[in-house]
């Protein structure tokens, strides 16, 4: 019963993190899509459409770049080596 209810606390930490993310996630393509405006109109900064999504597109890669890391991190090896054989079958 306690590991289920540590095992919940693991998992809503994780949701409310993917959803502060995607929350900063559309924060930040607001204000390039506000960046991206005409300057005639408003006193934006003009960014053509290649460069924003150039943009998008390089911050997509450094997301996953960083997941991928810190994903590679949490991999662990066997906790002790053993060299006896694994029998399977009829060797038992």
């Amino acid at each position: 019963m306690f590991i289920d209810r540590v095992f919940l606390d693991i998992i809503k930490v994780k949701v409310l993190g993917i959803i502060i993310n995607m929350k900063i996630l559309m924060m930040l393509l607001w204000i390039l899509g506000t960046l991206a405006a005409d300057s005639d109109t408003s006193d934006n900064i003009p960014i053509s459409p290649s460069a924003l999504s150039g943009i998008l597109i390089s911050l997509m890669l450094t997301v996953f770049l960083f997941v991928g890391l810190s994903s590679l991190n949490n991999i662990n090896g066997p906790a002790t080596y053993s060299t006896v054989p694994l029998l399977v079958g009829k060797e038992r």
